[in-house]
């Protein structure tokens, strides 16, 4: 115990235990004297009066003292010590501000007057959270939860520290106040508000106050278990991003998964979607298609507040789709093709190639197909085929390839085909019997046929008939014939046959007369070109007169063909029969079928001579006979000139 001097009287002082009494804490008073007898006194009252002391430390109480108090008294030293203790037990608090003195009890020496001031330790301090009081405490992060403190009533001031998990946060805290209510004699209720912010990192912690008004004396508050409310925070599960998937892939699942939040239940969910909006934290595709692809986003809500987005984007691959290729494409032979598709894939289609149906060695690779000068045998079935490879999340490769197949029909306009029976140019026929006249075209498409016929008497004019025919098709194959039987004399003349479709045209001439009329215009054809002959042999022979032997042998080979000629004339009913096209019992034509380069030989000879060789060369051999009676001329171009201008070599130009 530290003794402070308070008086240092000559002959007494006195002494206190300490500066201040404190309740519930024992409190002496030491009187010291030279005097054997002191009295002490407690304002203007005489707590107890002692004459000197025994050994054992008792003291000589004299008449009434103050029970309350312990008394002791100790001469050891040489000098007088009497100690008056208060002890804890008595309320020393009523004594608060009393004034205390010793002297004797004779002579009027006193010690100073020294006053009594007594601390009162709070009891307790109360924590409390407005505007209501609850624990634990659910603050949501971010805002602000105020929380006081409360003392009881004590002597001095207290000074109130607050604390979250033992640490101090009473830089957070108001300016403390402190209440002296009336009559409350010194003593002070101490209070403290708290502003506290809500952090999640706080949350579970426990705030607590401490409040100290004397010493050594620190009271604690009761602890608030403070709950950090938040909103939640998502991510979205597959981690993949961007989601691959493809068309067709089956039960698709996006899971909304909450990292944090507090609370973690009685959470509501959202999904923005292409498909829509779900609030389950699941989103299901059962099967997947093209409107699947975009972005999905999730949110999640608990009574804290609501989640930022999660976001993921989905990428649906599909197989390649082939437009822009029509399934039937006409073109005429010797156009280019090109056939340029349009393909809708993901990813990017990475192999584009062509096939043609039955055609092991054809492939085209390259976007566009294209045939330059297209023929007729490029028609067929041809195949695009497109391929790319798809790369779902997670998964194997998958190359897809899709197929897109067409027609190509190759048109071509019409021509002979001379690998059937056709008729020739020049037909002869014999009056009561028949005429048949046949030929056998190959087109694309199916032409349209025409025969018209300009009667012999009406040469010179352009009075065509159409007259109706005998036409077949057998795919590109189309036959056509004029049959007439019971012929009479207006059934000679030009027969014309046309064959048109979108290619082109084929148009051929046939002539037809009296038998007699053809055997005397070969036999006068037959004078003339003996009479060439002859004199291109004499101006050889002029031109040779060195070359003796030379011209010996050219003359002797000359006069064989000419031999030669005169037989073929002679022969030339007899060998049209042996054509297939008029077996039959009712043909009795003079004229052959020829092959192909007899008939295009026979047909310049009469169409060709734009000379004006009549048709009429071909009239009766009694023309040579001088027979006065002949059929009129026929100059060529007076077919032509009727307005059914076909080339010059229209007739029988066997397009090929």
């Amino acid at each position: 115990m530290n003794n402070t001097f308070l008086s240092d009287l000559t002959s007494i002082r006195l002494i206190l235990s300490s500066e201040k009494a404190t309740l519930g804490v024992d409190f002496t008073i030491t009187c010291v004297s030279n005097d054997r007898a002191i009295v002490f006194r407690r304002n203007v009252t005489n707590e107890c009066t002692i004459a000197g002391g025994y050994s054992n430390g008792t003291c000589n109480l004299i008449g009434e003292y103050n029970h309350n108090y312990k008394y002791n008294c100790n001469n050891s030293t040489g000098e007088y010590m009497y100690n008056l203790t208060i002890p804890s037990s008595f309320n020393i608090d009523t004594l608060h501000g009393s004034r205390w003195s010793c002297s004797a009890p004779i002579e009027v020496v006193s010690s100073e007057n020294i006053q009594l001031y007594v601390n009162v330790p709070i009891a307790n301090v109360i924590i409390t959270t407005v505007p209501t009081d609850n624990d634990p405490v659910e603050i949501i992060s971010d805002n602000n939860q105020n929380f006081i403190c409360k003392t009881n009533a004590g002597r001095p001031t207290s000074r109130i520290q607050w604390y979250i998990s033992g640490r101090n946060i009473t830089g957070s805290a108001t300016h403390q106040t402190n209440v002296c209510k009336p009559g409350c004699n010194g003593k002070f209720i101490s209070s403290s508000e708290l502003t506290y912010s809500g952090i999640i990192a706080d949350n579970g912690k426990i705030i607590y106050c401490t409040a100290v008004n004397i010493e050594g004396h620190i009271v604690r508050s009761e602890n608030k278990s403070i709950v950090i409310l938040y909103s939640p925070s998502v991510h979205l599960k597959p981690k993949y991003d961007p989601y691959i998937v493809y068309q067709g892939q089956h039960n698709i699942v996006l899971t909304c998964v909450i990292d944090d939040g507090n609370p973690a239940d009685f959470v509501t969910y959202e999904w923005n979607s292409p498909i829509g909006t779900v609030n389950t934290h699941n989103l299901t595709i059962l099967t997947v298609n093209n409107s699947h692809s975009g972005q999905y986003s999730c949110t999640a809500t608990n009574n804290a507040g609501t989640s930022d987005k999660a976001t993921k984007q989905i990428d649906v691959h599909y197989g390649p789709l082939i437009s822009n290729i029509s399934k039937h494409q006409d073109i005429i032979e010797g156009q280019n093709l090109i056939v340029f598709p349009i393909v809708d894939s993901n990813p990017v289609a990475r192999l584009i190639w062509w096939t043609r149906q039955n055609g092991a060695n054809f492939r085209y690779d390259g976007y566009v197909l294209r045939i330059n000068t297209i023929q007729r045998t490029s028609s067929g079935n041809y195949a695009c085929y497109v391929m790319n490879t798809l790369t779902p999340s997670g998964m194997n490769e998958i190359n897809r390839t899709t197929r897109e197949t067409f027609y190509v029909n190759v048109e071509f306009k019409p021509f002979l085909e001379n690998t059937r029976p056709y008729s020739p140019s020049h037909v002869t026929a014999i009056e009561n019997n028949i005429i048949h006249l046949t030929l056998t075209l190959t087109a694309n498409p199916t032409p349209t046929i025409e025969w018209t016929f300009r009667a012999e008497t009406d040469w010179d004019s352009c009075n065509f008939i159409t007259i109706v025919s005998n036409t077949t098709t057998n795919r590109l194959f189309t036959s056509s014939s004029i049959f007439i039987d019971n012929v009479n004399s207006s059934n000679f003349g030009d027969y014309a046959f046309t064959a048109r479709n979108t290619a082109g045209v084929f148009s051929r001439r046939f002539v037809v007369m009296k038998e007699a009329w053809l055997r005397q215009d070969m036999l006068s054809s037959t004078k003339e070109n003996i009479g060439m002959f002859v004199a291109g042999v004499v101006t050889l022979v002029v031109g040779l007169l060195s070359l003796t032997i030379s011209v010996i042998f050219v003359v002797r080979n000359s006069l064989k063909n000419k031999t030669l000629k005169s037989a073929k004339t002679d022969e030339y009913t007899g060998v049209q029969r042996s054509n297939p096209a008029f077996t039959d019992a009712y043909t009795t034509l003079h004229s052959d079928i020829e092959p192909r380069a007899l008939q295009e030989q026979i047909i310049n000879t009469y169409e060709e001579c734009e000379r004006t060789p009549e048709a009429h060369a071909y009239s009766s051999v009694d023309k040579m006979e001088s027979e006065p009676n002949h059929p009129q001329h026929h100059d060529v171009n007076a077919y032509e000139e009727c307005g059914k201008r076909i080339e010059a070599h229209a007739y029988d130009t066997l397009d090929k």
